[in-house]
């Protein structure tokens, strides 16, 4: 790209589409007019950016060597050490309490829900063999299937519950100690060939309480004796379901299972004078000997989790042994994730769940990434052999050695700079891909707390106000401040996911607002831009769309997400298109033309009117909204993975007026200008005539957030919310706004962190899905296990880093794509259009592995 071009897209960097603004060159000449007041600014500029460049550099190198240092660790602890290339051994073996949350080491559970329970136990039968605790869990998982109360029966005796509509059995055997009964079941269950699907096993207590110590040996023989019979029945369970995914239709997902539940610790002085024999002493030593006798079984699956869940809520014991429904619940959680995970597939589970099916559009796309690798590494030794070679030849002679070239292309700086820009993002995709789809990092529950939402919020709002700027720009809304702005609540989107403060209501209202200004910097920065530049070309939009899409497609490409995933980004990408067309369409208004002609003026405001009626109607109604969004030309745009374009409507109206106010508050904005009745010049004098006026105005917009916030902490239920959201959050941002902009010295000083944040929010609130947050956002990013805090910040650490490379990389893959040679153009459209028809031929093609919800 010619030099001039790239100039004026990194000064502009900041535009309110979040890539760049509109490549005008008269703005060019005056940017260069203002940025050089002397001669020796150049010279201080130059010193500041290079030092801030060797800073970036030296920031990434530390990232890089953390990131190959930690995958190294974990490709160890993967294959050699910990997991043995599973996540069901983390789900078996270990995990700790995160507040009311169970947390593996290294992997996240699902809750399960009844509808799901019955979902996955449709056509199994369940067994559940032992003493009083494990009554317990019968009693709970018969009542999370059934539609009515489960009878209780009798406390002693053997108990069945059947659902006829699911097709499901749960039996409950009384078998409080090993004996020759234990045996008896077995064989009965291996003679009638009906042996169950899940078996759920566990006791010892009452072998405690009625012998003397040297039981335990009895009890370890017991089981050993017991070995051929599981042995027996693991080999008939898994002939059993190859032989039912042989000869049923439908996907068998179950992988049949034999768990042995540990027994829970008690807590001693809770127990009943009859139960003192039981101690915490005994029960290890008998889970020791449970253990030395089952575990060189490989179809007998020992539960130890369930006894460090037992211990670490000790409250939830009324009597000493027997724990309430909460710790039961987290059990059998435990249990239907490693049972069911393959067949429900819950999105935020990543315990004993296969890795997601790799498409053969996603092994193409990175064919297509190492193909760039190779071509850099080929072309960076062709170009070290020229730099040698034409060291001595004139440049007559250097023109006649690249014609005789074989590739002249390879000593294209053009190309180079192009197939190095996708080389680097390769090894960076690759990392994403490792880091969200693969087994080698671990993943966390995200849970939330005040302290640790706000504590963080606080501290980084603190260091954002150390590092202020004073912006040239003195205009309502100027670049500066549009970037602070994206800075600080793409901050607190980021850190809201994170924390998953989801949960808390009022926070949750002022996220939703948080994204509604997003759309309305589009509609109010790109209405100004048009304004007054009147350029409509289409070479500023595809360069603007480019800057805006280049990482969102390669994501969904590499990652197999649809484009609706990034929901951001289709949100700004469209409404920014629809600015575009409403400026753009006869009859076109500009600055210069209301100049020429006042009445245009009525002209611009009808185009507002007829955009909000289309808007209106079009959401107001559900089918003309799926009708319109779902034709085939733009369907793929809009549709989620599942074909349906539910969430794009979702998302899209509750934002939908957001970027018409914003370009009605920009149209009264220079209409205001123009009438010289506002003032915006001034470094620091206030907008308004009149002080008074100003701080009247300042009361007034204060008094209107209060009295929004107010309307968060009261409102009660999310649905509620959003029924007034996208007519209610106008107002905070309007007084935001004035509370911004009215002051002098407020308008004219701006956070330089934030600002740097904001130039890359786009990508940031992309990549915080896979590199920050994982598991596609339902858990956190693990590089340092078993340290959640230095965890977060090396996380965010590195994430920055390579974030910030990659806006950097991304910006020139856009500038190089796009250019004002129409033929080049031309030959580019070609071959993108080729290439959505071959990703359209893939997800048409594609078999789709079948999973039950």
């Amino acid at each position: 790209m010619p030099t001039k071009n790239k100039a004026v897209n990194t000064k502009l960097r900041g535009d309110v589409s979040h890539t760049v603004s509109l490549d005008y060159e008269e703005e060019l000449s005056s940017l260069k007019k203002t940025s050089m007041p002397n001669k020796e600014t150049p010279t201080k500029t130059t010193t500041k950016t290079t030092s801030l460049e060797k800073a970036e550099k030296i920031c990434k190198l530390i990232a890089t060597f953390i990131i190959i240092l930690s995958a190294t660790f974990h490709f160890y602890r993967l294959f050699r050490y910990e997991k043995g290339g599973q996540t069901c051994p983390l789900l078996f073996e270990s995990g700790r309490w995160i507040q009311d949350k169970w947390q593996p080491d290294g992997c996240m559970i699902h809750e399960y829900e009844p509808l799901e329970v019955q979902t996955c136990l449709q056509h199994q039968e369940v067994a559940i063999i032992g003493d009083s605790r494990m009554r317990s869990i019968y009693f709970h998982l018969a009542d999370t299937v059934s539609e009515e109360p489960v009878k209780s029966g009798k406390k002693h005796e053997n108990l069945y519950y059947r659902d006829k509509k699911y097709n499901l059995t749960i039996t409950f055997y009384w078998m409080p100690e090993l004996d020759q009964e234990s045996g008896t079941l077995f064989k009965s269950w291996i003679e009638s060939g009906k042996i169950p699907h899940l078996i759920i096993m566990g006791l010892g207590t009452w072998t405690i309480k009625n012998s003397k110590h040297t039981a335990v040996v009895d009890y370890q023989e017991q089981l050993k004796s017991l070995s051929p019979s599981l042995n027996h029945i693991g080999r008939n369970l898994t002939l059993q379901k190859l032989f039912t995914i042989a000869n049923s239709k439908t996907r068998f997902h179950h992988e049949p299972q034999f768990i042995w539940l540990m027994q829970d610790p008690v807590i001693e002085d809770r127990l009943s004078i009859e139960r003192k024999a039981i101690t915490n002493i005994q029960i290890e030593l008998y889970n020791y000997a449970a253990k030395k006798s089952l575990d060189p079984s490989p179809f007998v699956h020992i539960m130890n989790a369930t006894t460090l869940m037992a211990a670490g809520k000790p409250d939830h014991s009324n009597d000493g042994l027997h724990y309430d429904s909460f710790i039961i619940k987290n059990k059998l959680d435990a249990i239907l994730n490693s049972f069911c995970n393959d067949f429900v597939y819950p999105d935020d589970a990543s315990c004993c769940r296969d890795l997601d099916h790799v498409t053969q559009l996603q092994f193409n796309t990175f064919a297509m990434l190492s193909t760039c690798v190779i071509l850099w590494f080929l072309m960076f030794i062709c170009r070290k052999r020229r730099d040698k070679v034409v060291q001595s030849l004139s440049s007559s002679e250097l023109e006649r050695y690249d014609a005789s070239s074989m590739f002249p292309w390879m000593h294209s700086e053009h190309m180079y700079t192009g197939i190095k820009a996708m080389a680097k993002l390769a090894f960076i995709i690759l990392y994403i891909f490792l880091a969200d789809s693969s087994l080698l990092y671990d993943k966390e529950h995200k849970t939330y707390s005040h302290a640790a939402f706000f504590v963080p919020l606080v501290i980084i709002f603190i260091v954002a106000l150390l590092t202020r700027g004073s912006t040239k720009n003195t205009e309502v809304l100027n670049e500066d401040q549009m970037l602070e702005w994206k800075g600080w609540m793409i901050t607190v989107l980021m850190l809201y996911n994170y924390t998953d403060a989801q949960q808390i209501l009022p926070i949750f209202v002022n996220i939703r607002l948080l994204v509604f200004s997003f759309l309305f910097m589009v509609g109010f920065g790109h209405f100004t831009k048009f304004w007054y530049s009147g350029d409509f070309r289409l070479y500023n939009v595809c360069k603007i769309l480019a800057h805006l899409n280049v990482f969102c497609v390669l994501l969904c490409l590499a990652m197999g997400h649809s484009y609706q995933y990034y929901f951001l980004t289709p949100l700004v990408t469209f409404w920014f298109f629809v600015v575009y067309v409403t400026m753009a369409l006869f009859p076109r208004v500009t600055s210069n033309i209301v100049e020429e002609n006042p009445k245009r003026l009525f002209l611009m405001a009808g185009k507002l009117v007829i955009l909000f009626v289309f808007v209106f109607v079009v959401w107001a109604h559900e089918n003309v909204c799926d009708w319109l969004f779902s034709r085939i030309v733009i369907k793929e745009l809009f549709v989620d993975v599942n074909g349906s374009v539910e969430k794009w409507r979702i998302h899209s109206g509750l934002h939908r007026y957001a970027v018409i106010f914003g370009m009605l508050c920009g149209y009264i904005y220079v209409n205001l200008k123009r009438l010289d009745l506002i003032k915006d010049t001034d470094n620091d004098g206030n907008i308004l005539p009149s002080t008074k006026y100003t701080i009247a105005t300042m009361v007034v917009a204060l008094c209107a957030l209060l009295g929004y916030e107010i309307q968060a902490f009261t409102c009660h239920s999310k649905s509620l919310c959003d029924h007034t959201h996208s007519i209610a959050s106008c107002v905070p941002i309007l007084a935001f706004v004035l509370l911004r902009n009215l002051p002098g010295f407020l308008r004219t000083r701006y956070s330089l962190l934030f600002a740097w944040i904001g130039d890359m929010s786009l990508e940031l609130f992309i990549g915080q899905y896979h590199i920050w947050l994982s598991n596609d956002g339902f858990g956190v990013h693990v590089l340092i296990p078993g340290f959640p805090t230095l965890n977060a910040i090396v996380t965010t650490f590195t994430f920055v880093c390579t974030i910030h490379e990659v806006k950097q990389l991304c910006s020139t893959l856009a500038d190089l794509l796009v250019t004002k040679d129409v033929r080049i153009m031309l030959r580019r459209l070609i071959i993108f259009i080729i290439l959505m028809f071959i990703v359209w031929w893939h997800k048409t093609h594609e078999k789709k592995p079948v999973f039950y919800v």
